[in-house]
């Protein structure tokens, strides 16, 4: 895959990730890291689209969550 090609699947991915984020109750919240508080929905989305190292966690936690859906398990 060239750079280009590369870059292109992983802000698909992102913007997957988000959109299924979107999609769930504006007050669900998580408990993600160490930061000792839980996030929500909105904080989420704002860590991916700021392209943190917690929303590089959360795009991960998502895309093995859909892995193991494909798989059953």
């Amino acid at each position: 895959m060239t750079p280009q090609t590369l870059q292109d699947k992983d802000e698909t991915i992102k913007n997957i990730v988000i959109e299924r984020l979107r999609q769930m109750s504006p007050n669900f919240k998580v408990a993600l890291g160490d930061r000792g508080r839980f996030l929500k929905r909105d904080e989420l989305i704002k860590e991916i689209e700021d392209d943190t190292s917690l929303g590089h966690q959360i795009i991960k936690i998502q895309l093995l969550y859909l892995e193991s859906l494909k798989k059953g398990t």
